[in-house]
């Protein structure tokens, strides 16, 4: 699956020193490549409904939130159980009602940016300088 993260500038400021935007607050986005899913749909085509939809993460704290399409998938607290083998999201529903307000919040704000974002294709030169900072250009 591709990942994808948004907050570019706020991430290259935290590496530059300037205040964390996101308040210690991560996000995470994976899409399912479309070159598999006609693979597999031609193989087997009922694993394809398990496996089209987005998979986005918050982490907040201690916890990490997962979704599948709309669907909360898990609510792990990272700090006791690094490997998410538990799920506690029924121990916090609060919590997992807070986390995926967060999602909902980033992908708005997201999409809002999308809108109004230049669709040139075009990379202005603060994008080109914020890529070199994480290493993506040089």
């Amino acid at each position: 699956m591709q990942t994808v993260t948004a907050g570019l500038p706020p991430l290259a400021n935290v590496a530059n020193g300037h205040p964390d935007a996101e308040e210690g607050v991560a996000y995470t986005e994976a899409y399912p490549p479309k070159t598999i899913l006609s693979m597999l749909h031609r193989r087997n085509p009922a694993i394809i409904e398990q496996l089209q939809h987005v998979r986005r993460g918050v982490y907040a704290g201690n916890y990490k939130l997962t979704t599948v399409g709309e669907r909360v998938e898990a609510l792990y607290a990272v700090d006791s159980d690094p490997a998410e083998r538990c799920d506690v999201a029924c121990d916090y529903p609060e919590l997992v009602a807070e986390l995926r307000h967060k999602i909902d919040k980033f992908l708005a704000e997201a999409e809002h940016q999308r809108a109004d974002g230049d669709t040139s294709g075009e990379i202005n030169a603060e994008l080109k300088e914020h890529l070199r900072a994480l290493g993506y250009m040089d």
